[in-house]
Order: C-alpha cells, then structure tokens, then sequence
C-alpha cells in the first residue's frame, strides 16, 4: 500500500484509523476519559499511532498524551532528528507529548543483557513513571505485523520453544513497572498497530502530512533484525508472498498454548 496521495478522508485511511482505534478498546476496553501514554518514537510506525489514536479518540473514549524517550545510545544529531519528529508528530495529532530521558549505557552496565535490552528496560521504566505521574492507566507502543513476523523469525533461527514463538503478545502489564507500590493497579500495555504492517504505517503518516526520522541500523546488516528484515523475509516473499501473516498468525498460535498470562512481549 502507498502513501503517494494518501488523503486523510480516504476510506482506506478510514479504515486503518478505525482499525487501530477497534484495536485498542478491543484490547483496554473503552476509556471513559481515561489516558492511555503513546510511545512515540518519532519514526513511521509511531507516528502513525498516534496520529490514528488522537483521530479515533472521540469513538475510543481515551484521552491520548504522547511520550518520546531519549535513550542516550545514538549521535547527538539523529537523536535531536527523531526528538523534533516525535514533537511534530504530536502537534500533528494536537496532543501534548513529554520528553523523557533514560540512560541506556548505564542500565547496560547495572543490569546487562546487551543494549537492546537495555534499552528497553529504561525505556519501559521511564513510560511507565511517566504514567504514574500524569495518572495514565495504559501504554500503547506501535509494534506491527512486520515486527511480530521479524521477532519470531529471529527467535527461530536463534534456536526457541513455544514461549519464544509467541513473539509479541497484544497487551500485558508493562514490564520494569518499578514504581508500582503493593496495592496499585497494573500500568497496561497495549499494541494497537499489531495487525497493521509499515506499508499502513507510511500510508497514515502521509495522510496527515508527517514526515518521520528513519533509523539508521534498521538497515545495518550487521543488526541480526535489519538482515532479516532486508534479506530473509524478502526472500520468503517469493516462496509465500503473506509470510508475515504466516508468522503473525503463529505466533497467536503459540501464545493460546502458553496462556494469556506469558507476559506483555517486546
């Protein structure tokens, strides 16, 4: 799908902006006023959630204030490219964003794991704080179709059981929720964009007139993600042109076999 004169009345983008707004109260139920946290990163799949998710509130009942972390791993430039593409994202979408600073390097030497992972503990720390204080019941992070069909490709060619190839679940408690006392309710995670690919993503994104930061390692070959991304599943394509649903639709299968109660995924 294109984004070459994608047109926000369109009925395609319609239909995606609905699709994301059924997600997420499929998955949160409906708001009723509350705020729901969107990770917004500043790259296309992002800023498509969030632009969807403001459009589709009025219908989903959650109030949607956008967050940006800044994890302090890439050069000063790129990172200032993404911070103003997350800030322009969200005066597009006409919701307030924070900006949030972690400091993935030092979580990787408290808690090692490699980068990503760290990273990633940082940044669901971060989010989850981040709600606490402006009383947000749940997070929505844009992972799509594409990076369900990728993360269970890259754990089966690592070696994985069941629990691996259930890749990445549609919502669960937020993980590194460390400022949840005894007695609090769980900060949600929720992933709205999951049956979406990036082509929806680029097609929202041109909708509304965004222009999104691309990242650099993402086609990097030496990053295990980027090679299958640009070489495997392509590749795949030519064998079965709906591999990524093939793999999406595995990875559902794994999580009924181990249970909603495996954990909130990536």
């Amino acid at each position: 799908m294109s984004g070459r004169g994608a047109d926000r009345s369109s009925r395609a983008v319609r239909r995606l902006v609905h699709r994301v707004g059924d997600a997420l109260t499929d998955l949160l139920g409906y708001g009723d006023g509350g705020t729901l946290v969107a990770a917004a990163s500043g790259g296309a799949d992002s800023t498509a959630m969030l632009l969807a998710l403001a459009d589709a509130a009025p219908r989903t009942g959650w109030r949607v204030r956008a967050a940006h972390v800044d994890h302090g791993i890439a050069a000063a430039e790129l990172r200032a490219d993404f911070r103003c593409a997350a800030a322009r994202a969200a005066e597009l979408a006409r919701t307030p964003i924070a900006m949030l600073q972690v400091d993935a390097p030092a979580e990787l030497r408290a808690g090692g794991g490699g980068i990503e992972a760290a990273a990633r503990r940082a940044r669901y720390a971060a989010l989850t704080a981040h709600a606490r204080e402006i009383g947000a019941a749940a997070i929505a992070t844009a992972h799509t179709l594409d990076d369900q069909a990728e993360t269970v490709l890259m754990r089966a060619i690592r070696g994985t059981g069941v629990g691996g190839l259930a890749g990445i679940r549609p919502s669960g408690a937020a993980p590194h929720d460390e400022g949840r006392a005894a007695g609090d309710a769980p900060i949600l995670v929720a992933r709205p964009m999951l049956e979406l690919g990036r082509a929806d993503a680029e097609l929202l994104c041109a909708a509304w007139g965004a222009e999104p930061c691309a990242d650099p390692s993402n086609a990097d070959p030496a990053v295990l993600r980027a090679r299958i991304r640009h070489e495997a599943l392509p590749l795949l394509r030519t064998i079965n042109p709906r591999v990524a649903e093939a793999l999406a639709g595995l990875a559902r299968a794994a999580q009924e076999v181990e249970g909603e109660g495996g954990g909130s995924g990536s």
